[in-house]
């Protein structure tokens, strides 16, 4: 194969564009989990007003906890990227991901009870 069948060899594609992708999908998350978590909050203050108005709140600010740390991550990821320095490590990515579930396990859970008890 000569060099201009191999591209890919000689230069980087989308610079800049996988740390985007990942940044709106984080961002795509951040709404879905928070919408979702409002929904339960609704249905849970139906029975306890207290209970739904402290996971509204909860939920948006994770949602927002978790949109501002995939900004951050993007940020950083391209200062990486332009310097030729390695990109940061996933350590942030995998406690966000961690947050969301241990949120929907939670918000599962309170449901369910709230179902259960009335």
């Amino acid at each position: 194969m000569s060099e201009q069948e191999r591209p890919w060899e000689h230069r980087v594609w989308d610079i800049g564009l996988q740390p985007e992708r990942t940044t709106l999908a984080w961002q795509r998350t951040a709404l879905s989990a928070t919408a979702c978590s409002l929904v339960a909050a609704r249905l849970i203050a139906e029975s306890r007003p207290i209970l739904g108005i402290v996971m509204a709140v909860l939920a948006i600010g994770c949602g927002v906890g978790i949109a501002l740390a995939a900004r951050r991550r993007h940020q950083r990821a391209l200062r990486a990227i332009h310097s030729n320095i390695p990109v940061p490590d996933a350590r942030g990515p995998f406690w966000m991901t961690a947050l969301i579930v241990i949120a929907g396990g939670g918000v599962t859970v309170a449901v369910v009870l709230s179902l259960v008890l009335n």
